[in-house]
């Protein structure tokens, strides 16, 4: 919203910044409650800077009261304004495929066994139907083999990533040094083929930005040497019939060690220390689009027809004119 060009973007760059589009650097996080504002242009009622739930509350009963004093032409869009977007990243949400709920949270020296940290983050993996049916041996039978490295090196670059406290960056595929997950079925239940499966992964980064220019790419002092390493194990249900994946949890359990951009670690923060990770099927109907889906290795991910902004229209090659960037 504060760096695309579709008119659902422009509207919100215009409505929380003085009715100009958003060309700096700054960001505008938080949790914002605007109204359509009719011909005048949107109108901010409240905004919320914080994650606590007390301030989000706060903010939404403010803009309610700020809501009631509006009268009602700047309670609607102007008539000839489509605010619908040409793309939106959860689009390619892939039906039928694998769609997973990650868990990251730090561990204390007594790993799994000791208290629940309670910092704690939440994303979404995900993979395509093609992809799960690539991975799955051709005759689903007990005792057969699966190869999940596939599986396993997604995770390693995008979702076994140091996010607990904060915004991390993702790995370039140079940077996984390891990636294997792999096991047996082991049973048969009516339709359903069980595997179990274990791996390991290993990521270092040692400084250098390898993923080319976008939007996760950090300053020059702010690329600092990092890694994950882990091992795995879990397992899955695959009906036999439409080798759909049926069920699904794993847990990741390892190392983390140094910091990246605003990740929350800090300098006294880059020690190592024990990070886990749970991964488990969603059957939420969620199409809420995973952190760096906009770097997924994937071809069945649908891109925008303008690039979102790197930096600011200027520092990207676009021009302004009127609401459009060219």
């Amino acid at each position: 919203l504060q760096r695309g060009s579709e008119a659902d973007c422009v509207f919100f760059q215009k409505t929380v910044n003085g009715g100009k589009r958003i060309t700096d650097r700054g960001t505008r996080q938080g949790t914002w409650i605007l109204a359509p504002g009719g011909e005048g242009g949107g109108v901010v009622l409240a905004r919320a800077g914080s994650g606590s739930v007390e301030a989000t509350l706060a903010a939404m009963d403010d803009g309610l009261a700020s809501w009631a004093q509006l009268d009602e032409a700047r309670r609607r869009l102007p008539r000839d304004v489509e605010l619908d977007p040409a793309h939106r990243w959860e689009g390619s949400y892939p039906e039928g495929g694998l769609v997973l709920e990650r868990v990251a949270r730090d561990l204390d020296e007594h790993g799994l066994k000791g208290k629940p940290h309670p910092r704690w983050n939440r994303d979404m993996v995900w993979f395509s139907k093609e992809e799960v049916g690539a991975m799955l041996p051709e005759s689903l039978v007990p005792r057969v083999g699966v190869d999940l490295s596939r599986l396993a090196r997604r995770l390693a670059r995008f979702h076994l990533v140091d996010n607990v406290r904060g915004q991390t960056l993702p790995y370039a595929d140079e940077e996984i040094v390891k990636a294997t997950l792999k096991g047996d079925s082991i049973a048969k239940v009516g339709d359903t083929i069980v595997f179990a499966f274990t791996g390991e992964t290993l990521a270092r980064a040692k400084g250098p930005w390898l993923l080319g220019e976008n939007l996760w790419k950090p300053g020059d002092a702010q690329q600092w040497p990092h890694g994950i390493e882990t091992r795995m194990m879990g397992r899955m249900n695959v009906d036999v019939n439409t080798r759909e994946v049926s069920d699904f949890e794993l847990l990741a359990v390892g190392q983390r060690w140094g910091r990246t951009a605003m990740n929350g670690r800090g300098k006294a923060g880059a020690e190592p220390g024990r990070i886990a990770f749970h991964l488990q099927l969603d059957d939420s109907g969620r199409r809420t689009a995973p952190t760096f889906v906009t770097v997924y290795d994937a071809d069945w991910v649908g891109r925008p027809a303008i690039a979102t902004w790197l930096e600011s229209p200027e520092e990207c090659g676009l021009s302004i004119d009127g609401d459009a960037a060219r």
